[in-house]
């Protein structure tokens, strides 16, 4: 069930973009409302996972370690592909 909860927002979001045409922009912020309410759902964050933070806190410092990490995405890629390619050779 848990696996279930956690792909919700991935299918929300290609759903959306395939099936409805919506743009990436637009189907990212509803499936990043539909995980924030499974977050704190069913999975507790800030009651049962970090409840000395609360809800509030809890959500506030995952959105600023996605911010954070987020335009280190890139550089990331190309290192796995680079050493990819090079354990190919």
């Amino acid at each position: 069930m848990a696996a279930l909860l956690a792909t919700l927002p991935i299918l929300l979001v290609l759903g959306l973009m395939i099936g409805l045409r919506w743009s990436a922009g637009r189907a990212g912020m509803a499936g990043a409302g539909v995980a924030l309410v499974v977050a704190v759902g069913p999975y507790g964050l800030g009651t049962r996972i970090a409840p000395e933070l609360g809800i509030p806190i809890a959500v506030g410092g995952t959105a600023a370690e996605a911010v954070f990490v987020g335009p280190e995405l890139p550089t990331l890629g190309g290192a796995v592909v680079g050493v990819a390619r090079s354990s190919v050779r």
